[in-house]
């Protein structure tokens, strides 16, 4: 028996113990698989080829379709072998003898292994492909087959629009009726009759589609085997022939997910001043990173340089800021602050358009090998960074000084390491920095929420003269937060070379405390003198 797969952590003893049941859920998880079930008393297994970078790491199971090569192959199979030599059958229908279902279902893509019995010779079987099916209403009116299997693992979700490539085919006669491309909505609606059918829902959708979208991954290929009354189900954005009442031919869906479209929040602090649509994304294509150079195509034409090199100002902010949210090749809409792109030259509040990353060579960061490698990269981003701050580029170096202190997390384990002391330190004071300067910036942006966080993470591992200068930025921040009785008593623990600047801050504080007092002195005249003056409560009709 093999070690646990990452697929079955969270299942409890009892799912395990039931895990060979046919009727059990599957793992749960969409790239690993339960324990290999057991093999039938007798027959053995001898794994010759494992199964490497498969697209997924699940095993058939009853009711999938399974292509296999064997070798040698029996006299009795040979007159069921396709031109290529291969089987192809569906797992678990009885028509081929048992420990040949017992023994695919223990294979995963690509895997070779050899099986011997007591009364049979040794065998090599290979699964070459096998063709996932899932009833998607589970009542067998809409059986999905998987006919090309995507190399994304993002599936849709219900709101996003989804560009889908369809066909209609009628089973008996073979009829092909149309084939369209159309972007559609996912709308996936519980039934009008239903308790979770909240009022103000959105119109109904197309139950069938709905259903067979949700289960599909980007790039995916799959065909729907279905009845008259299911394809009919809901409301068909298409023109499909008119089915008379009660008629039981069925038919064949076959769709192409092309892209699904993707609205996120691609601003640095996460404040919605820019926002990415992803139009056409794919998941193995390379992700875009800091001191990486890209060449880009926007639309309507940028006037800089359409080759640069991100994380160095070369860019616009809103440039800056989706690009790396992007990957290669990649087309997305962005609409941001008109004040993030100066060269559009616009007076309204937001500006859009359209950037696509027609090109990607990766940067220092991707080419680093180990630890020390990659704090060399670190530090030299965070020059960069420290040079975007003297440029008054505040919102891309606060953005930049946050991912460095963050991936700085990934390497800070130095317990056994020859010299990781000397390491330690080194990225302590990286750390120290990065935060005490990301919290400068966000003060001079005024973002003063932003900036007492930063400061608070600072003040978890600094000390001496930085943990002053925390003290200090942080006590600037609650001053700009009117929170001016915190800001004071941050000033008290500053000394040092800050501590004049501190005195100026603890001024400023109680002059903005004082203004604060005379602007709700009126208020609070006005709710005391109302005191004993309401009707009595038996006085009230």
């Amino acid at each position: 028996m093999e070690d646990l797969d990452p697929g079955l952590q969270g299942y409890s003893e009892p799912q395990r113990e039931n895990r060979f049941d046919p009727k059990r859920p599957d793992s749960g998880s969409d790239f690993h698989d339960l324990p290999e079930p057991e093999l039938p008393k007798g027959l053995g297994k001898r794994c010759l080829k494992a199964s490497v970078g498969a697209g997924t790491l699940k095993r058939p199971q009853d009711g999938h379709g399974v292509v296999l090569r064997c070798r040698p192959c029996p006299a009795e199979w040979t007159s069921y072998l396709d031109p290529q030599g291969l089987l192809r059958f569906d797992l678990g229908d009885g028509a081929w003898p048992q420990w040949l279902h017992a023994a695919v279902r223990t294979l995963r893509l690509y895997e070779c292994a050899e099986f011997q019995g007591p009364e049979m010779e040794p065998v090599q079987l290979t699964l070459v492909e096998w063709q996932l099916r899932c009833d998607l209403f589970e009542d067998g009116t809409a059986i999905k087959s998987v006919l090309q299997r995507p190399e994304d693992r993002r599936r849709p979700v219900i709101g996003q629009i989804c560009r889908v490539s369809l066909s209609l085919e009628q089973l008996e006669p073979r009829t092909l009726l149309w084939t369209r491309d159309l972007q559609y909505e996912i709308v996936d609606l519980p039934p009008p009759e239903s308790e979770h059918r909240f009022h103000g829902a959105p119109p109904e959708g197309w139950k069938l589609l709905d259903k067979a979208l949700l289960s599909m991954r980007r790039g995916e290929r799959s065909e729907v085997r279905c009845t008259g009354p299911r394809l009919h189900e809901g409301v068909v954005p298409l023109p499909l022939l008119p089915l008379p009442e009660g008629d039981e031919r069925r038919w064949l869906l076959t769709m192409l997910l092309e892209d699904f479209i993707e609205t996120s929040d691609a601003s640095f602090e996460q404040d919605r001043s820019v926002v990415l649509k992803s139009l056409h994304s794919r998941d193995a294509n390379m992700r875009c990173e800091a001191l990486g150079r890209c060449e880009l195509r926007v639309e309507p034409g940028y006037p800089g340089p359409l080759c640069a090199l991100l994380g160095t100002g070369e860019l616009c902010d809103a440039l800056e800021c989706s690009v790396l949210r992007m990957r290669e090749h990649d087309l997305a809409e962005v609409t941001a602050d008109a004040k993030l792109c100066d060269w559009r030259g616009e007076k309204s509040e937001s500006v859009t358009f359209q950037v696509e990353v027609t090109s990607y060579l990766p940067g220092d960061w991707e080419h680093a090998r180990g630890d020390e490698e990659k704090l060399e990269v670190l530090a030299r981003r965070k020059d960069a960074a420290v040079g975007l701050l003297k440029t008054g580029r505040y919102g891309l170096a606060a953005f930049h000084f946050r991912e460095i202190a963050l991936r700085l997390g990934y390497i800070d384990d130095f317990r056994g390491l020859k010299a990781g002391e000397a390491r330690a330190a080194q990225v302590r004071e990286l750390k120290e920095a990065c935060w005490l300067n990301r919290a400068l910036c966000l003060i001079k942006a005024s973002n003063f929420k932003g900036a007492q966080d930063a400061c608070d993470q600072a003040l978890e591992f600094t000390s001496g003269d930085r943990r002053a200068k925390a003290y200090l930025r942080r006590a600037q921040a609650k001053l700009g937060l009117d929170d001016c009785a915190a800001a004071l008593q941050d000033c008290l623990c500053v000394d040092g070379e800050c501590a004049r600047e501190a005195q100026q801050v603890a001024l400023q504080a109680a002059r903005r405390q004082k203004l604060l007092d005379a602007e709700a002195k009126p208020l609070a005249a006005r709710m005391c003198s109302a005191l004993g003056q309401l009707p009595h409560p038996l006085d009230v009709d």
